[in-house]
């Protein structure tokens, strides 16, 4: 009962985990902000800090620069030009804080971290198979996707296949141990077969690409890594049958196929792979477990088995270059569709060229750092400076790398203290003196965050607290593995000491908790606003009047105040709203396009121009924006209904 009890905090991150996962991933601040309050509660109670000497190096340091890196994230709201998306950004920090103290501070034990990252495997795994299932049934699946590609539950296929495949690995690894009780060896095989089938439907070639880079960092860092390629031969080989029947739910919605069926059959094939790979996994489950060879036939066998790799790796290489008769011209070529193609759409795959807008973003998020090099231009800032200089017609508010968000937002000191919290992790993580068996488990832990990382690096994966929260908490809990499980000395410090350091947590806690409070608070408002504008007006401008005292900050319920008043005709209202949302943030090219359409219907034209100038200095590639310009330069009527049906057109496309 006593290690039940003892299980509860990490069993509550799986859940919150699980829950984000079927929530958008828990990208809106309405979702992810009461579980972050939960699990700052959770945290206060249950985490009892020491401050003793191996607690000070193996848990206090990383906590307290990752809490510096949070410190400076908030810091940032006094120089960002968009202050409230500053604000919202440096709370989403502060969630990762607490999971990953609430993480490190508890679980020593090696059990109770096998239960915990098979449960969150196993979770993930459901929230997928459900996903998919709901989709299969659905009289109209197309809300399921993005384009041809399956995007839930996250809402963005990248995020959703790094979801499957952060989860993957922990239940590949305790796949392979021995020491790991053998129902629970093939669970993981069946899980882990699953969520790398799932993966496959999603065609996320960030996720292809990053996979082998795990697996080789797997087999670098995994003690036993014989037998961990050994468990991962059923399960790409499963995966790997089952890829063409995957592969059709894109073809079926590019090509307007039979969607329906086609993820009926994929989820067949997905359940297929999975049982076809346990029937394999568990006679050689069975086999682990009876065998006992002696050491000089075991040796041999490792010896066997290591030529066999080797040599499939070789003749793989050899394949590969007969296949591809010019690699450096199509290196050459690869690299050119990186900066100047267009992201696959339709056809029979989405794995056709390199495309995509991402070396533009990249390319804005350099530029602004070498502007702004020491402290950046504020946290989750990078969509004033995209807008600006863009030479695509997206417009991401993050730059879609976790290097390029951490120079553009926080500059070289924020990026240098997150890599120094990185660099304490790996310190401790490292620590000699653990079995293999506990190294193994820090190992399957350490894999969800590689695999966030390395993902993350050329994606936004960072803005979904599902996924980030994982890899915290994996991070967290291989930290608290290389604590051992035998009790920490007793504190050296005197009890004042050791008073004032836990009401300055207690202080830090409460003013978290503040700072997430109030933008949830008129965040909700807002949604109400959203939903309940057509049929209560009043009601809907009284809660963005609340949600406007909430968060004094954001410009957003400004925004949407007079959106709706544009929408109901209110001109006196929709005036007084864009021009406080101007105030709060004057980069918001939408309130100046807003306020030049109002200036001009009233026939001032000098001060439409003027609104209109800046919006289009702000955007210079909008259509809309451009338009309007030209219309009142040119004398001319303009439409504020016309341009808004453009603009509610132009985001519907980029949803």
């Amino acid at each position: 009962m006593e290690r039940a009890v003892e299980l509860v905090p990490g069993a509550a991150v799986v859940a919150v985990v699980g829950w984000w996962s079927l929530e958008q991933g828990g990208y809106d601040v309405t979702t992810w902000a009461p579980g972050a309050l939960f699990l700052l509660g959770l945290a206060a109670a249950t985490v009892r800090p020491r401050v003793d000497r191996e607690s000070v190096r193996l848990l206090w340091a990383p906590v307290a620069l990752l809490a510096a890196f949070c410190a400076w994230s908030y810091a940032s709201i006094a120089w960002a030009t968009v202050a409230g998306d500053a604000w919202t950004g440096a709370n989403r920090t502060a969630l990762y804080l607490v999971v990953f103290f609430l993480a490190a501070g508890l679980h020593r034990r090696r059990e109770d971290a096998v239960l915990l990252l098979t449960a969150l495997s196993a979770t993930i795994a459901v929230v997928g198979l459900y996903t998919l299932f709901e989709a299969a049934r659905a009289a109209d699946p197309a809300p399921f996707f993005v384009g041809e590609r399956l995007s839930d539950p996250v809402g963005y296929p990248n995020a959703t296949a790094a979801l499957y495949l952060l989860a993957f690995w922990p239940a590949a690894v305790l796949a392979s141990r021995r020491e790991v009780a053998p129902p629970l060896r093939l669970v993981q095989v069946v899980v882990a077969t699953t969520l790398l089938s799932l993966s496959a439907v999603t065609q996320s070639r960030g996720a292809t690409y990053t996979l082998p880079m795990v697996l080789v960092v797997a087999l670098l860092v995994v003690p036993g890594r014989l037998r961990l390629a050994a468990t991962l031969i059923p399960i790409g080989a499963a995966t790997a049958l089952a890829l063409p029947t995957l592969w059709d739910v894109y073809t079926a919605k590019s090509g307007n196929g039979d969607v329906h069926g086609a993820l009926v059959d994929a989820l067949q094939a997905v359940l297929l792979a999975s049982l076809g790979a346990g029937v394999v996994a568990a006679s050689a489950i069975v086999l682990d477990v009876r065998a006992r060879p002696t050491p000089r036939v075991a040796s041999l066998v490792r010896a066997a088995f290591a030529g066999l790799l080797a040599a499939a790796a070789v003749g793989g290489a050899i394949a590969l270059l007969v296949r591809v008769p010019h690699p450096v011209g199509r290196v050459e070529s690869a690299w050119a569709s990186f900066k100047h193609g267009a992201e696959p759409s339709g056809g029979s795959s989405h794995f056709v060229g390199l495309g995509s807008n991402r070396y533009d973003f990249w390319r804005v998020s350099w530029r602004t750092f070498e502007r702004h090099p020491l402290a950046g231009v504020g946290v989750d800032n990078f969509a004033v400076q995209y807008a600006r200089e863009r030479r695509s017609l997206e417009q991401p508010k993050y730059p879609h790398s976790l290097e390029f968000r951490l120079l553009t937002g926080t500059g070289i000191v924020g990026t240098l203290l997150f890599a120094a919290f990185l660099a304490a992790c790996a310190f401790g993580v490292a620590r000699r003196g653990r079995p293999p068996a506990t190294r193994a488990v820090q190992a399957a832990a350490g894999l969800v965050f590689a695999s966030w990382l390395l993902h993350g690096s050329v994606d936004w994966l960072w803005e979904f607290p599902a996924l980030t929260t994982a890899a915290f908490a994996a991070l967290g809990l291989g930290l608290a593995l290389a604590r051992g499980e035998a009790p920490a000395a007793p504190a050296a410090a005197s009890r004042a000491a050791r008073l004032a350091f836990a009401a300055a947590l207690a202080g830090a806690g409460v003013a978290v908790a503040a700072s997430i409070v109030f933008p949830w608070l008129a965040a909700r408002n807002v949604d109400v606003a959203a939903r309940v504008w057509q049929s209560e007006p009043a009601h809907a401008f009284s809660l963005l009047d609340r949600a406007r005292g909430l968060d004094p900050l954001s410009d957003v319920p400004d925004t949407v105040a007079g959106a709706i008043a544009a929408r109901i005709g209110d001109r006196a209202r929709m005036q007084r709203a864009f021009a406080a949302a101007a105030r709060r943030n004057p980069s918001n090219w939408y309130s100046q396009l807003e306020l030049g359409l109002l200036a001009a219907a009233r026939g001032d034209r000098a001060a439409a121009l003027m609104r209109l100038r800046e919006a289009h200095r702000l955007n210079p590639l909008d259509y809309p924006v451009a338009l309007s310009l030209d219309r009142v330069q040119a004398r001319k009527p303009v439409s504020i209904a016309a341009i808004d049906r453009l603009l509610r057109a132009e985001a519907d496309v980029g949803q």
